[in-house]
């Protein structure tokens, strides 16, 4: 560790008693992708359930002009979907990008905080990963917010992906009708 590294982490970790760490602000969503965020998740699944229900059983007699016409509807929302996607999964990249080093300076004041209790005779059992992950958590109500704005943004990523998948498949279907 070079000594501006040092400098840091010493200027960061204060020893009292215990072990106490100052850590950065942890990153903020922008105000559209938490709206977002909240309009994804904040759901009634029932209500979600009840909608598309039997959806996929009707059958509508679809004639020509009306698949062009459904066809540029659907590439035209597939277009969005894609996009939505792509900057919603640029924005979770940029988040987790900062939050690695605020969660690398929790996790060594952990094992710290661990190392001490196991030296000081507290623990006698090898320091684990879910140790570690455990102490994170105690020593810093920050730690859950930390996990929260990754796992949500992880599953809202993950739910774009597939609702962007979902038009592509639509507008596959579409063209085949579309060519017959």
């Amino acid at each position: 560790m070079d000594n501006e590294t040092a400098k840091e982490l010493g200027s960061l970790i204060q020893r009292e008693n215990d072990i106490k760490v100052r850590i950065p602000k942890l990153p903020q969503r922008s105000p559209a992708l938490s709206k977002i965020i909240e309009s994804t998740f904040n759901v009634d699944i029932l209500e979600l359930y009840e909608e598309i229900d039997g959806k996929l059983d009707e059958d509508e007699a679809l004639n020509p002009e009306a698949i062009r016409l459904s066809l540029a509807k659907v590439e035209k929302y597939g277009m969005i979907a894609h996009q939505l996607y792509s900057v919603v999964k640029l924005e979770q990249e940029r988040i987790k990008t900062e939050l690695q080093p605020i969660e690398a300076k929790m996790r060594a004041a952990a094992v710290d905080a661990l190392t001490s209790e196991k030296n000081g005779g507290k623990r006698r059992k090898q320091v684990t990963e879910a140790d570690v992950s455990a102490k994170m958590f105690e020593m810093f109500s920050e730690y859950s917010t930390l996990m929260d704005l990754k796992n949500e943004g992880d599953q809202l990523v993950e739910h774009l992906k597939a609702n962007h998948s979902k038009w592509e498949n639509k507008s596959r279907s579409l063209s085949s009708l579309n060519k017959k």
